[in-house]
């Protein structure tokens, strides 16, 4: 009898299991074909404004604690910055939690290939592993997370001329701030290869940048060009406030924290209270004499009541001003010109 009652007690339980079994299975079910409906509402929002995604052999799986949708070479086809593109990636695989939906974690498949349809832009971007991690879907992402290893760019565009530079890594975030209209973000880019600043300092050599703080008042319409959304910024009253920006190229450190914006001729406005070791070369390319400049920065800091400590003996410690249409370096105004950025 009491084997009797052990058998109905083991039925029982495996009834019970498979009731759940069962049960999960619908859904998990449920949650993908949801997930399916959701990138689709998507799609069609997008082509609404223009824009036309197309996400051939479509796959989802990853049952049963796991959502996975994946994609066979995506497409790109409509409307970046005011021109009409086209593109497209190697691939694209999505994946969320069951218990965390709003979290999904992207994989994106090099190379990733864009031209404009009139010939103007181009531009190729390659990698080998990308990940993105994006929170707060389907209403709105507040927080974006990417990681990458041995990236590479390459292109041309009207606006800016021939693009090139690679990196080892590159990490960022971004974040919703406080307002709706500002983020948090946090840039590191590891042994950068960027042919601007090695020809700015003078010397071919890999470059590790960090940069984090804030930007107010972002907003981005891709109808519109980006001369009309940096107006718009602008106009908004738009800013980066830089908690740290880090430069280390070789020899040369430096370091800054500040303010920039953009004034009404578009050129770049605010200041930089910066740190530097190695950067007297540059000064002296650009007509500008270390010596004096650290000399006047020390005799403003003696009046002020403030000093430089013996740690910073060797470093260049000076204020970078962009004022109508000028660089400022240290206390003095230099001749040279600020271009229009747009």
């Amino acid at each position: 009898m009491v084997a009797g009652k052990r058998n109905r007690l083991g039925w029982a339980l495996l009834g019970l299991v498979g009731f759940f079994a069962l049960a999960w299975t619908v859904l998990w079910n449920l949650a993908a074909g949801q997930s399916e409906k959701t990138v689709e509402a998507w799609i069609m929002r997008e082509k609404s404004f223009g824009r036309i995604w197309f996400c051939p052999e479509r796959t989802v799986r990853g049952f049963p604690f796991a959502i996975e949708m994946e994609c066979t070479k995506p497409r790109f086809d409509g409307i970046i910055f005011g021109r009409h593109f086209t593109g497209g990636l190697g691939g694209f695989r999505a994946t969320a939690v069951v218990f965390q939906p709003t979290i999904v974690t992207a994989r994106l498949g090099a190379p990733f290939a864009v031209s404009a349809t009139d010939e103007n832009a181009h531009l190729d971007l390659s990698w080998s592993d990308l990940r993105l991690v994006l929170d707060g879907l389907p209403q709105q992402i507040w927080h974006v997370t990417i990681h990458a290893d041995k990236f590479a760019w390459r292109g041309t565009s009207q606006e800016f001329g021939p693009l090139a530079g690679n990196a080892e890594r590159l990490m960022g975030q971004a974040a919703n701030h406080a307002t709706d209209r500002a983020y948090d973000f946090d840039v590191m880019v590891n042994a950068a290869r960027l042919p601007e600043i090695d020809r700015l300092l003078g010397a071919d050599m890999p470059a590790d940048i960090v940069a984090r703080g804030t930007v107010t008042q972002a907003g981005f319409n891709p109808a519109l060009t980006l001369p009309q959304n940096m107006d718009n910024w602008r106009v908004a009253g738009g800013r980066i406030d830089f908690a740290e920006l880090d430069l280390t190229h070789g020899q040369t450190k430096f370091t800054a924290h500040g303010s920039l914006g953009v004034d009404a001729l578009h050129r770049v406005e605010g200041r930089l209270d910066t740190k530097s070791y190695g950067l007297a070369p540059l000064l002296i390319r650009l007509g500008v004499n270390p010596t004096l400049v650290s000399a006047g920065t020390l005799l403003s800091g003696l009046l002020s009541g403030t000093s430089s400590s013996r740690a910073d003996a060797d470093a260049l410690i000076l204020p970078i001003g962009f004022e109508n249409g000028y660089l400022s370096i240290g206390p003095a105004q230099t001749s040279i010109r600020l271009p229009a950025l747009y």
